[in-house]
């Protein structure tokens, strides 16, 4: 779907878990395990991060985005393409 909103020109901006790149991401990464942990949709969660969280989206698409942010401490993404 992403894919296709894509080649269709439209712009679109994803906020999701990602997993950490440094040791300073981890407590943040901890917490949001944690939390999806107590949600029904925790093997949904484990497959995303398996697969490479937001960043395997992105390495997916194979399109740079226009932009990239690192939030809550480092345990989200934020990728935004134009």
């Amino acid at each position: 779907m992403l894919r296709q909103r894509l080649e269709q020109g439209e712009a679109v901006g994803i906020i999701d878990y990602k997993l950490p790149e440094r040791n300073l991401d981890f407590p943040a990464f901890w917490l949001g395990a944690l939390v999806e942990k107590m949600g029904t949709h925790h093997e949904a969660y484990k497959r995303f991060m398996r697969y490479g969280g937001i960043e395997g989206l992105v390495r997916d698409v194979g399109r740079i985005p226009a932009k990239r942010d690192v939030l809550w401490g480092g345990g989200v993404g934020f990728i935004y393409w134009v």
